[in-house]
């Protein structure tokens, strides 16, 4: 089992490999079949192949939409990272601005996947094509 401390190198390393977008860098951060949590909504998808088509579509079509973003704050324990933003994003019905709270989840010794907080418009978005997949959390997920 990796430290927080090595954990924390992997979640950043992640984090560096979306802003470069470097889909082999991405998925070499992630471990095992990740899980990716949208809430409010209780919704989820999960496996590698799933991660990688949804890397695929993020570089190639959502980060286009992108026109700005800031990190609000952060914080770090032994869950995950936990990240809150601010981003702008140029929709179908002009520019807006999504608050969004992510976490990192730490797995054993890499990334295990994400849990996300904010709007359904901005998730769909983000997902894109993935969304189809999305699935039901279960009790206590």
């Amino acid at each position: 089992m990796a430290s927080q401390a090595e954990l924390l190198k992997v979640a950043l390393k992640h984090a560096s490999a979306e802003d470069e977008k470097d889909l082999p860098a991405i998925l070499e951060t992630m471990e095992g079949e990740p899980s990716y949590e949208f809430l409010p909504l209780g919704v989820k998808f999960t496996g590698m192949e799933r991660t990688k088509r949804y890397y695929q579509y993020y570089i190639d079509d959502f980060c286009h939409r992108i026109t700005g973003f800031k990190m609000l704050a952060e914080w770090l324990n032994d869950f995950g990272l936990a990240q809150e933003y601010s981003i702008d994003v140029r929709t179908d019905a002009g520019p807006k601005t999504y608050r969004v709270f992510s976490i990192l989840m730490f797995g054993k010794s890499k990334l295990r996947g994400e849990r996300l907080y904010g709007d359904e418009e901005f998730f769909r978005m983000l997902i894109g094509p993935i969304w189809k997949d999305v699935q039901p959390m279960g009790p206590g997920e």
